[in-house]
């Protein structure tokens, strides 16, 4: 016996040693990769189609408000992400989204800034965590945010089978050591576990994945308790605290983690066939034992029971990744601030503000001070390229029309982003040189859309008028989308304004001054 236990121990020696080289080796290799980016922008493909549905689905579980589609497009947030984006997992991602896109108060600021601070002066703690948080990179895999919502763990009544399925499986495999007559029932009760396990696989499927992901989640949790002290103790102990409640589902997540490598994107000779071996190992189990059905069961009574934990957890691993990415941010710009915040009914100073996003950009100073708003007029090019950009692109159709072959120009809204009088006469002059001056001699057919109605005036016998109309009605704005000669004479703008609730002293003075300007 002694002389078969020799070569056995020996093996399983050898193997215990090459896995701890490899993970040392991939710890060494992750650390290389972290020191070399630290500080430095981070070019990676980006799926903000995830990281919003991600960022929903919190915002639904915790009634967060979110900044509107409409203004994060027009503040052109996702390339600010990007900027910012040096976070290692996907749970980091997402937090750093959902603080970009929902309301914040700040002390919520102050506690993050703080957690910045301590990750960016204390390397060696910074980089032990950036390697456990490098687990978390399978792409859609910790979007887990759904879990603790309504329904996500209902499970029927009917699903108490498997456990009983499970314990007449383990008496019979148990009972044929004892009694080789029960071989036969080991075979029925496998075969009736496997047809279970075929027909339900399906439904089962969905929540014993997510359990998967729960257990390297936790893991990764406990790594991240090295951080310690200071003005983060609250926060850090929070977490400590939601460790040990979800210790149970720890251990039911531990039941559908068959692939132990799961979160790693190296496959080394050595992890493949671990991972192909243990893989191949817990589907004949799962079959047998039903082990992902039993997970299910027995999960989703912790998941309702701790779901506000779970989700606490995941919020906390996210800030720790989002903040270690602004700190990296913090160490690789030359200028940055930290705010202070004011009372709300105080003003606000703005020192040298810069555009993040613009290389060399020149700083502006101003106060805002209640209750009086601010009017920003001057040239566009001053403040953006937008103007620039359309000016360039109706020279282009002016260049164009200067040739004999005939054009469609089709145009929406000249000079958008210019004053009114501006816009009327500069857009003038390039309607009236597209058809190739007063006398209209160039063959080109010209189709632009305006709100000015001055415009229409002062291009007629040039230009013909035509217009859609609209009414107003219960539901809102209703349209027929027939085209119908003439320049449109309704005020819709006003009527919305109406409709939708304004005060009445507001739609009476907009009418009174749209009077006098059109008078």
């Amino acid at each position: 016996m002694v002389v078969y236990a020799l070569p056995v121990a020996l093996v399983v020696a050898v193997l215990v040693l090459a896995a701890v080289a490899d993970l040392a080796r991939q710890r060494a290799k992750i650390l290389r990769r972290v020191r070399a980016e630290w500080g430095r922008r981070c070019d990676r493909v980006r799926d903000f189609d995830r990281m919003l549905s991600a960022h929903r689905s919190r915002c639904d579980a915790t009634g967060d408000e979110t900044l509107g589609d409409r203004t994060w497009d027009d503040l052109d947030l996702d390339a600010l992400f990007a900027y910012l984006d040096r976070t290692e997992s996907t749970l980091g991602q997402e937090a750093l989204y959902h603080r970009l896109r929902r309301r914040l108060g700040s002390d919520d600021l102050i506690v993050f800034d703080g957690l910045v601070t301590r990750l960016q002066d204390d390397r060696a703690t910074r980089e032990a965590m950036q390697v456990a948080l490098a687990r978390l990179q399978e792409p859609n895999g910790y979007n887990l945010w759904w879990i603790a919502g309504p329904g996500a763990f209902d499970t029927p009544r009917w699903y108490v089978v498997f456990p009983l399925l499970s314990v007449a499986a383990v008496g019979t495999v148990v009972s044929s050591v004892l009694w080789t007559g029960s071989v036969v029932a080991v075979v029925i009760a496998v075969w009736v576990n496997a047809m279970v396990r075929l027909a339900t696989d399906r439904r089962i499927s969905l929540q014993a994945n997510a359990f998967g992901r729960v257990a390297p989640l936790i893991a990764t949790g406990r790594s991240l308790r090295i951080l310690r002290g200071g003005d983060i103790a609250a926060t850090m102990e929070m977490l400590r605290q939601d460790l040990k409640r979800l210790r149970g589902l720890a251990l039911v997540a531990g039941l559908v983690s068959g692939d132990a490598f799961a979160a790693s994107r190296d496959a080394t000779l050595f992890k493949m066939m671990t991972r192909d071996f243990a893989a191949s190992a817990y589907h004949v189990l799962n079959t047998v034992f039903l082990l992902d059905g039993n997970a299910v069961w027995l999960g989703a009574t912790q998941v309702r029971a701790q779901g506000a934990v779970l989700l606490r957890l995941m919020a906390t691993i996210g800030d720790i990744d989002a903040a270690i990415a602004v700190a990296s941010c913090r160490d690789g710009t030359e200028v940055w601030t930290r705010p202070r915040f004011r009372p709300s009914a105080g003003p606000i100073v703005i020192d040298d503000l810069r555009h993040p996003l613009i290389q060399d950009a020149v700083a502006n100073s101003i106060v805002l001070a209640p209750p009086h708003g601010v009017l920003v007029t001057g040239c566009n090019m001053a403040g953006k390229s937008y103007y620039a950009v359309e000016v360039e692109t109706l020279l282009e159709c002016v260049r164009l029309a200067m040739r004999q072959e005939p054009c469609l120009f089709l145009i929406d809204e000249l000079f958008r982003g210019t004053n009114a009088a501006e816009r009327i006469a500069a857009g003038e002059a390039v309607l009236i040189e597209l058809i190739g001056g007063a006398n209209g001699r160039q063959p080109h057919v010209v189709i632009a859309a305006t709100h000015d109605g001055a415009l229409a005036d002062m291009l007629d016998g040039l230009y013909e008028s035509v217009h859609f109309g609209g009414v107003i009605g219960s539901d809102g704005m209703g349209f027929d989308y027939r085209l119908r000669p003439g320049r449109a004479r309704t005020r819709n703008a006003i009527a919305l304004l109406k409709h939708f609730g304004a005060p009445e002293g507001l739609v009476e003075r907009a009418l009174q001054r749209v009077g006098t300007l059109e008078g």
